[in-house]
């Protein structure tokens, strides 16, 4: 159970740091988001 929520938190977490990544390294992509 507390692996199961804690691989959650990690992907949500990931995911996060990923799309954030993304529109710094790729500012083009994340254009239409971030006006």
């Amino acid at each position: 159970m507390l692996f199961g929520g804690s691989d959650r938190l990690t992907v949500s977490f990931l995911s996060g740091s990923v799309t954030i990544l993304m529109g710094r390294y790729y500012p083009n992509i994340m254009n239409f988001d971030h006006r």
